[in-house]
């Protein structure tokens, strides 16, 4: 695993994970300056596609707009929250104070959001969503937490 954070391609490792960050921000940005009429109409089309493929297995059940929107949060929040902690593994200091930085980077990127969406025609700020985004980079945090120790962990117990 090291290889890719500090190996002979590192700068261009960087590189490509700058590229990447950026755009998975642009998207959330994005989407969070998007219209309440234009973000209602997509989520519209989400639902209606969920709703389809729920309507095979359960013709009865409907899709809930509402729990449509807190999981979109929460999926683009996981992968920011993901790619924030990959992040941190360029740089050489505690995992443990790595963590937190880049839990605060992802709350920061949360009112950032939710700043951008109170200036879009429509929408408008709410601190539940700060939440739901929130958990979604910690989830990941803590997903690749544990990847990375039970990696560090097997390769120490197999040597």
């Amino acid at each position: 695993m090291n290889r890719i954070f500090y190996g002979k391609h590192r700068k261009r490792n960087i590189v490509v994970y700058f590229v990447i960050l950026l755009l998975w921000l642009s998207f959330i940005f994005y989407n969070s300056s998007a219209s309440g009429l234009e973000s209602t109409e997509q989520s519209n089309r989400v639902v209606e596609f969920i709703q389809s493929i729920v309507h095979n297995f359960a013709p009865e059940a409907m899709v809930d707009s509402g729990a449509v929107r807190t999981t979109a949060h929460f999926v683009e929040f996981f992968v920011l929250g993901a790619l924030y902690y990959i992040g941190t593994f360029f740089i050489r200091f505690s995992r443990t104070s790595l963590f937190i930085h880049s839990l605060a980077l992802s709350l920061f990127s949360a009112f950032a959001d939710e700043t951008v969406q109170m200036f879009s025609n429509g929408r408008g700020a709410e601190i539940k969503d700060v939440w739901v985004d929130l958990a979604g980079a910690f989830v990941a945090h803590i997903i690749i937490f544990a990847i990375y120790y039970s990696y560090k962990h097997f390769k120490n117990t197999s040597q």
